[in-house]
Order: C-alpha cells, then sequence, then structure tokens
C-alpha cells in the first residue's frame, strides 16, 4: 500500500511538473515576440540555446541525483525554477529573460531524470512498462492540458501568469518531496539506490540483443523528434501572428499535436505488441 502511495505522490509531482514546465516554455515564444518583438528567427535561436542548454544540463543532473540521491536532485531542481522564475517576473530585460530561461532549463533538467527513475524504482521487468506507460500519459496529458489553456490564460491573467502560475506549482513540487522523502523514510520503503532482488518467476524474457538495438535507435532517433517538436513550439508565435489568431486561439490550435502524441502514448500503453517489433 505505501509503495502504491508513493509511486501516485511521484505521478502527482510528474504532472505538475509537466503543466508548469509547458506553460512556462512553450509560451515563452509568445512572452518574447509580445513584449520584446522577436520574430521566428530570434525564437528559433533561443530554441536552440535552449537544447543546447538541455544537452549537457541534462547529463549532468542525472549523474548529480545518482550521486546527492532523487529527492535532493528534485528538491535543488524545483528550488531552481521557482526562484528562477520569480525573479524572472520582476525583469524587463530581454538578456535577463534568455538567463532566466537558461538557468530554469538547468533547474528542470534536475527532475525528469530523477521523476522516471523513481517511477522505474523497485519494480519488475513485467511491471515497468506498465509504470513507464502511466508516466507516459501522465506527462502528454498535463502537457497537453497547458499547451491548450496556456494561452487562455495569458489572456485573462496577463503575461506576469507565465512566472506566477508554474512558480507556485514548482513550490508545491517541493513541499511534495519532502512529503514524499518521509513516506519513503518512514513506510521503510527501499532507498532509490536499492537494488530490489526479484525472484525468476518476476522476470520476462526479453530480447536482450534485439533491445540493445532499439535503444541505440532511440538514441539516434530522439533527438531529431526533439528538434522537430521544439521548431514548432518556437515557430507558433510567428504563424498565429500571420494567420491573425489570438494567444487563446493559437493554443488551442496549437495543442492538437499534444493531443495526438497522448492519444499515441495511451494506445500503446495498452497494447504491448509493438514492442520489439521494427515495423
Amino acid at each position: 500500500m505505501l509503495q502504491r502511495q508513493f509511486k501516485s505522490g511521484v505521478f502527482i509531482l510528474e504532472g505538475l511538473n509537466s503543466f508548469a514546465t509547458t506553460y512556462y516554455f512553450y509560451y515563452f515564444y509568445f512572452f518574447m515576440q509580445k513584449q520584446f518583438g522577436f520574430g521566428d528567427k530570434a525564437n528559433l535561436i533561443l530554441a536552440a540555446l535552449n537544447g543546447i542548454v538541455c544537452m549537457f544540463a541534462a547529463w549532468w543532473g542525472g549523474r548529480f541525483a545518482q550521486r546527492a540521491g532523487y529527492f535532493t536532485a528534485l528538491k535543488l531542481g524545483f528550488g531552481i525554477m521557482a526562484i528562477a522564475l520569480l525573479v524572472g517576473a520582476q525583469l524587463e530585460s530581454p538578456r535577463a529573460h534568455i538567463v532566466v530561461m537558461v538557468v530554469t532549463v538547468i533547474g528542470m533538467c534536475l527532475t525528469w531524470a530523477t521523476l522516471e527513475a523513481l517511477v522505474s524504482e523497485g519494480e519488475t521487468p513485467d511491471r515497468l512498462p506498465q509504470n513507464i506507460g502511466i508516466y507516459n500519459v501522465v506527462w502528454a496529458g498535463t502537457g497537453a492540458l497547458a499547451y491548450f489553456t496556456g494561452g487562455a490564460m495569458l489572456d485573462k491573467l496577463g503575461m506576469k501568469s507565465m512566472f506566477y502560475v508554474p512558480a507556485v506549482m514548482f513550490l508545491s513540487q517541493l513541499a511534495g518531496t519532502f512529503w514524499l522523502q518521509r513516506t519513503a523514510r518512514f513506510g521503510a520503503l527501499p532507498e532509490p539506490t536499492q537494488h530490489v532482488q526479484v525472484s525468476a518467476g518476476e522476470l520476462n524474457p526479453r530480447p536482450i540483443a534485439r533491445a540493445k538495438a532499439f535503444l541505440r535507435m532511440v538514441w539516434f532517433a530522439n533527438p531529431f523528434a526533439y528538434i522537430a517538436i521544439n521548431t514548432l513550439i518556437a515557430v507558433m508565435p510567428g504563424v498565429a501572428l500571420r494567420l491573425g489568431l489570438s494567444t487563446t486561439l493559437a493554443g488551442f490550435y496549437a495543442s492538437v499535436w499534444c493531443f495526438a502524441r497522448l492519444g499515441a502514448f495511451a494506445a500503446l500503453w495498452f497494447w504491448p505488441g509493438w514492442h520489439y517489433r521494427f515495423r
């Protein structure tokens, strides 16, 4: 029971994190366009900077979480993002906001790999795909909701909401992390660095050689998927401007692909037949 409560708490943190980071990062380009006149080219440069920082910060963040502990990494990540956005809400310079974006990316990279590690921790191979399926659906669903509603929130609450709403969510996640750590400690759950012993009957036979080949394909394909996604996000303010769309309508239309991704994750979660089949 405690294990299920703990994992449910991690999924809640994940959902809040997805909503908050999507709201800030996806609408950051709208903010830079409206406040400082950034066009498609300037926003694409920002997206490239975001990606470069994320590439190195994610590698460092994962190593830090393994050395310092998952809860330490989460608390540091949520704290960095909350402080960065609260400071960013007071700034008026485009350069300052670019620095805020970079710092927030670094904080974010301390959280995502850590959350997925906590979801996967202690699970046997037959239960792990179920947890990863839930993880993907929660991440995609809350992200789609943030993109869908974000434009309307900006129009109704003002541009400052892009900072304050995620900051409040990050502070809530920080409090939730302390609660999860206490639950793990007093509930005698396995420490994040411990390996849980499982019997042979709990293991699913897996085509290890084929799994390694698929892992290499993922390493190759995933960066290109992120390039496509972040290119689309960065130019969306320009597309909305050319089509005469309000920020609200831009969020409604631009989030269609997010809901399509959610549907794909849900379908693949319930259909294990796609595993390790190239076609």
